[in-house]
């Protein structure tokens, strides 16, 4: 975790207000043709998905679905680095609404509700206006590795590439908040984007954190992954980040913060979004009366990225020598491991 002032910074604020056009692209201006397929390896259930790079901004991701559009990350790409690429990193919308393009002259950040005042911030009021603040964050869905629950859940059927890990570029929302001015009694900060429900009465898509969660100095609001700007589909102008917690607070496309003196009641932080008060989230199939709480942090989790699928690898060999070695540079070093981390 690091602040970082605009002269230190490896995007600076000219390179990211010069380069927001980028955005300007017509999202779905093509459809997503798919070249192959993958195997996900499901017992009893559909196993083979299509592979796509018709995306803009995107490589090669596994194509979960189309509209909205949710990219998987292909498993192999974790075992290039410990950061996911931008042109890699898996996405994830509730609603298909979301703009094609931005108007980043226009595009406004409001922040409002129980402040004394209310703000209307530009992309230049917050580039040129905030500390800058960077921080390393893994951005997971909570349904990452649904696909392989038994008996099959409902959601999206995602493999193990609902995740990604970037370094991510932005403001504190605690300073966006001082700023404002939260007023006493002040218990929640609740969250939107520009995406919009398909139909009339359908939830806006909104989520909360508690008010000391909000400020505690990690909450973030980025502008930037990976030392680039935001995807359009990660997000783009500004998205939420909320370390260690699942990616459905992480909102995208952030336009609008209310500070709110009562318990959020919309429908994401109230219904939807919960899981079995149970160790480990778990019930038998068919057991009742269990108790529902929101997903909230991500549970520690640990994956083999550099052993494929059907490889074979002796008993007993011990971990280390499964990693690659490189050449000593001189004599006296001796060989060491010197492969991308794994997780």
């Amino acid at each position: 975790m690091h602040d970082h002032d605009a002269q230190r910074s490896r995007l600076t604020r000219r390179r990211m207000l010069g380069g927001m056009g980028i955005a300007s692209l017509a999202l779905m201006s093509s459809p997503a043709s798919a070249q192959q397929t993958v195997d996900l390896h499901v017992p009893g259930g559909p196993s083979t998905r299509l592979i796509t790079t018709s995306y803009p901004q995107k490589g090669r991701m596994i194509l979960q679905r189309s509209s909205p559009p949710w990219l998987e990350t292909p498993f192999e790409v974790f075992d290039r680095g410990v950061f996911t690429p931008n042109d890699q990193h898996y996405v994830s919308w509730h609603w298909a609404t979301f703009p094609s393009d931005i108007d980043v002259d226009g595009f406004r950040l409001t922040v409002r509700g129980q402040v004394n005042q209310t703000l209307s911030l530009s992309l230049n009021d917050i580039l040129q206006g905030l500390p800058r603040f960077e921080i390393a964050a893994v951005n997971q869905c909570a349904g990452n590795s649904r696909i392989y629950d038994i008996p099959r859940v409902a959601g999206a059927q995602w493999a193990d590439g609902s995740m990604s890990n970037a370094i991510w570029t932005g403001v504190r929302l605690k300073d966006v908040l001082d700023r404002a001015g939260v007023k006493p009694g002040a218990i929640q900060v609740r969250f939107g984007g520009l995406d919009e429900p398909v139909m009339q009465d359908a939830p806006k898509f909104l989520k909360s954190l508690t008010i000391d969660h909000a400020r505690d100095g990690e909450v973030m609001i980025a502008f930037a992954m990976n030392g680039e700007q935001l995807p359009l589909l990660n997000g783009f102008p500004l998205r939420l980040v909320v370390p260690g917690w699942c990616a459905v607070y992480w909102v995208k496309m952030l336009n609008d913060i209310e500070v709110l003196d009562q318990p959020d009641t919309n429908y994401w932080t109230a219904t939807g979004y919960r899981v079995p008060d149970t160790p480990h989230n778990t019930v038998k199939p068919g057991e009742t009366g269990f108790k529902m709480v929101p997903v909230t942090r991500n549970a520690p989790r640990s994956f083999i990225t550099n052993i494929r699928n059907g490889d074979s690898v002796t008993a007993g060999t011990p971990p280390r020598s499964l990693l690659p070695r490189r050449t000593p540079s001189s004599p006296d070093e001796p060989s060491s491991p010197d492969g991308p981390a794994r997780r």
